[in-house]
């Protein structure tokens, strides 16, 4: 291991730099310059501090000793190289736990070393643990009074006895005497008995590579033959690659032909089109002249699925010839006229009084009273022949006023006097009804009139004088050759 540059902020040092040379660096300085603190900093970044160590009143603890002296968190960093890798270990405060957080990086990547970790960092690097490493290869004042070290003495009772300081001969001799036992056990579970069941395993697998030998053989005799075979069909693969060449530049031709082709009938075409509106243009007026013609239709279909309109109500008998207020007025003036047909009472007066005085005249007579019953008789027949005439008169009338009131009746066919104003108002109410039906048809029928003939001045608009079925039919050529093109 090779260190660069060490920095660190730790005790007396602020974010300060050491960097070392290749081979013996010594460092000449006067006193509290922080040679001590740089060595403490170095097995601090390799070895971390004992968080759990307490200051004792002959010593503080390296948690409290080494604490920064501006307040900041305690960390560092060291560049290094080590097996030929240039490595940076940094160390770092996390919480309350100093020296808590560890990263181990290659210094170019950036990548992590996973080898490195906060606890084995210096056991990996230099090969030792911390008490061997302080009191063997990193001396200090406090480190030289001896005391006893379990590790420390594993280490020099190897060097002493094998002349290895790894500590690897105690294990061997340890290795060694359960290898013995493990020997030394019945037939059964002694490594001797599984050594030879592994021997005639062995032997088995010998067997069985000779026969796989000779079956390799076999195979690699016909390996050959396939090979030849194969020589053959890449032959024949070559010579169907040359027909298939050959056939691909026939195509090539033919396409370079049709391609000639196709270019003479796009100019031919570029210019036929550049004399025709655009297909937008077309794909609009086609649209147009669909939707006027279906509105057009739909407006024809509306005309013929038109209801008939109803027949005028049938007046009755009495009203034939009337609009309903003549009727109602008709009504009105042949009821007084049937009421006024009633018949009236004889004058039978004056025949009673003629035979009153007929009477008083034979009195008169028979008294010899001539003279006086002459006249009384004579005013009786005056009164007879009046009363007569008016009888006769009053009968003829009333024959007359039948006759009318028959008249009346036999025209409304039987219905009572109280009914006729009614009939006449029911003739009435239907006529206007119809009216009003015939008045709503006929002005339904003027707006689809009116819409009809928009719809066909839009049409001739569009079409420019031509019928739909031409015009449609140009448009739709015009279509087909910017479709082409």
């Amino acid at each position: 291991m090779t260190i660069y540059e060490m920095t660190a902020t730790f005790g007396k040092l602020e974010h300060e730099t050491l960097t070392l040379k290749p081979g013996l660096n010594i460092i000449e300085a006067p006193n509290e310059w922080g040679k001590s603190t740089w060595c403490a900093f170095l097995v601090a970044m390799l070895y971390g501090i004992d968080t759990r160590e307490r200051t004792k009143q002959d010593a503080l603890a390296d948690k409290e000793r080494y604490a920064p002296w501006s307040g900041s968190p305690m960390s560092g960093r060291i560049d290094l190289c080590w097996q030929g890798r240039d490595i940076t270990i940094e160390r770092g405060t996390r919480g309350r736990s100093v020296f808590g957080q560890f990263r181990a990086y290659e210094t170019a990547s950036g990548l992590d070393v996973p080898e490195l970790t906060a606890d084995n960092c210096g056991q990996v690097l230099l090969g030792v643990e911390k008490s061997v490493f302080t009191r063997a290869g990193f001396l200090r004042l406090t480190d030289l009074p001896v005391t006893q070290d379990e590790s420390l003495r594993r280490r020099l009772n190897a060097l002493v006895t094998t002349g290895d300081e790894s500590g690897a001969s105690d294990a061997l001799a340890q290795k060694l005497r359960e290898l013995k036992n493990q020997c030394r056990t019945n037939r059964a579970n002694g490594l001797i008995p599984k050594t030879e069941a592994q021997r005639d395993a062995l032997e088995d697998k010998l067997r069985q590579i000779r026969q796989l030998r000779e079956q390799s053989r076999r195979i690699q005799d016909r390996q050959e033959s396939l090979e030849d075979y194969i020589q053959k069909l890449e032959n024949h693969q070559a010579a169907l690659a040359y027909t298939a060449a050959q056939a691909y530049a026939e195509k090539t031709a033919a396409a370079q032909s049709h391609l000639e082709r196709i270019t003479r009938e796009t100019a031919r075409l570029q210019e036929q089109c550049a004399a025709l509106p655009a297909a937008e243009v077309l794909l609009q007026k086609l649209s147009g002249l669909r939707q006027l013609r279906a509105q057009k239709e739909a407006l024809q279909m509306q005309e013929q699925m038109q209801p008939a309109l109803p027949e005028a109500p049938q007046p009755p008998r009495p009203f034939l010839g009337c609009t309903g207020e003549q009727a109602i007025r008709q009504a009105q003036e042949d009821k007084a006229a049937y009421e006024a047909c009633a018949e009236k009472k004889l004058q039978v007066w004056p025949v009673a009084i003629g035979v009153i005085l007929a009477a008083a005249g034979g009195i008169c007579l028979a008294a010899k009273l001539l003279i006086a019953g002459a006249l009384l008789l004579a005013l009786a027949g005056g009164s007879l022949i009046g009363g007569g005439i008016l009888l006769y008169m009053g009968k003829r009338r009333n024959i007359e006023r039948r006759t009318h009131a028959a008249r009346i009746l036999e025209r409304y066919e039987g219905l009572h006097t109280d009914q006729w104003e009614d009939a006449a108002r029911q003739y009435a109410q239907a006529l206007q009804s119809y009216e009003e039906t015939v008045a709503a048809y006929q002005r339904e029928r003027a707006v689809r009139r009116e819409k009809l003939q928009t719809v066909n001045g839009h049409l001739l608009a569009l079409t420019e004088g031509e019928t739909c079925g031409q015009q449609e039919q140009a448009w739709n050529a015009a279509l087909e050759q910017h479709k082409a093109l």
